[in-house]
């Protein structure tokens, strides 16, 4: 009974473990950025999305259901591409850090 839950908190930690910090601090700033700020940015936005994250889910797990936990571990593999996006888009003539920053924020 508890297996779906169990498979889905290991496809959500798998997913954040594979993008986060590995594929996240290769995001190259849209700027030139000497100091090396961009990867601090991102991994205290991933931080701060992280914690709200679980403050939400302890003060009200009665707003989410069985599937609605289902559909957002799986929504959660589209990231990959999107982070591997960002990495190549210095190529295509670069993305606004804005774009990087919500990425991390929405995972």
């Amino acid at each position: 009974k508890i297996w779906p839950a169990s498979l889905g908190v290991a496809g959500v930690f798998w997913i954040s473990l594979a993008l986060f910090p590995a594929l996240t601090v290769r995001i190259p700033p849209s700027s030139p950025d000497p100091q090396g700020w961009m990867p601090v940015v991102l991994i205290t936005l991933f931080n701060l999305g992280d914690l709200a994250g679980r403050l939400l889910a302890g003060f009200s797990p009665e707003l989410l259901s069985a599937g609605l936990l289902a559909g957002l571990c799986a929504a959660r593999l589209a990231f990959l591409p999107l982070f591997l996006f960002l990495q190549s888009a210095a190529s295509f003539g670069g993305m606004h850090d804005g774009a990087a920053a919500a990425a991390v924020l929405a995972m």
